[in-house]
């Protein structure tokens, strides 16, 4: 591979790790939104989840938000001292709890899908003049990146495989309480 083709490659990759730092920033802010009835970042982006995917469960929403089921359940207790969400039990052991959203969380969930929906047409306009050619490698780059991601393993030399992982799951799990 030329040197000039390396370079351009690891800038890609860089921009992308830059681009996605800022993302998870932003996502897992405790910046309040007064918009957002003073709400983080993080707490609107669980309300629009459950919006999307009502009666999901607290297992699946520490799932997505990559969390343990303890830090969710703190998370989502708060949301329902606050009356953003409604939690019911979902069978008959009383150990599966369901959530949905109450009118105020339904509130903020119309708020933000609306606000999503501006963001997407401002990206689309932004990208309508991009060839095809060129949405097309960024897709490739894109799904090569995500088949990456998805076996997060490879970041990992063989002695760090199990023990560090843990210990960096048991360090974000002390700093969301």
């Amino acid at each position: 591979m030329d040197e000039k083709r390396k370079n351009f490659i690891y800038m890609l990759i860089d921009d992308f790790y830059n681009a996605a730092g800022q993302y998870t920033r932003l996502v897992n802010s405790q910046i309040l939104i007064p918009v957002y009835n003073n709400l983080s970042i993080k707490d609107s982006h669980i309300l629009v989840f459950i919006g999307r995917y009502p009666n999901i469960n607290i297992t699946e929403l520490a799932a997505k938000f990559s969390v343990t089921k303890g830090a969710m359940s703190k998370t989502i207790s708060r949301l329902v001292s606050r009356k953003y969400i409604n939690k019911t039990t979902a069978d008959e052991s009383g150990r599966e709890v369901k959530m949905s959203l109450t009118p105020k969380g339904f509130t903020v969930y119309e708020l933000f899908e609306n606000k999503a929906k501006l963001y997407r047409t401002k990206l689309y306009e932004a990208l309508e003049s991009v060839p095809l050619s060129h949405l097309m490698s960024t897709a490739i780059f894109l799904e090569e990146l995500n088949k990456m991601f998805e076996d997060y393993s490879v970041f990992l030399d063989s002695s760090e495989k199990n023990s560090n992982f843990i210990q960096l799951s048991e360090e974000n799990d002390e700093s969301e309480n």
